[in-house]
């Protein structure tokens, strides 16, 4: 936590990223709600970059810039095709006809 408030970073917006870093990584790792997951990672990412690594005449800071936009890629990629046939998500949808539309657009 010191690492965040020497950025500025308060306490509860520190304590909900690492909520989301941990959630979504575990919907990626199991498969639940991996489209979800994906979107909430990569947006992450994309913030990171333009927040954070704004100093692009450093080769370090231009190096993770380029590495959090190549993640978010990543992310989308997965989020639009999904998690793929070994997946809890492929699992829940081929089991239940009748999911409502919102959570058939997640799995």
């Amino acid at each position: 936590m010191t690492s965040f408030a020497r950025l500025g970073i308060p306490a509860p917006v520190a304590v909900a990223t690492i909520a989301l870093q941990i959630g979504a990584g575990l919907c990626l790792a199991t498969g639940l709600l991996t489209r979800l997951g994906a979107v909430a990672l990569a947006l992450f990412c994309v913030a990171t970059a333009f927040l954070f690594h704004t100093s692009l005449t450093s080769q370090n800071e231009l190096l993770h810039f380029e590495k959090d936009l190549a993640i978010a890629g990543g992310m989308f990629v997965l989020a639009r095709s999904g998690a793929g046939s070994i997946s809890i998500d492929r699992l829940i949808s081929r089991r239940s006809n009748a999911l409502p539309a919102w959570l058939t657009a997640l799995l």
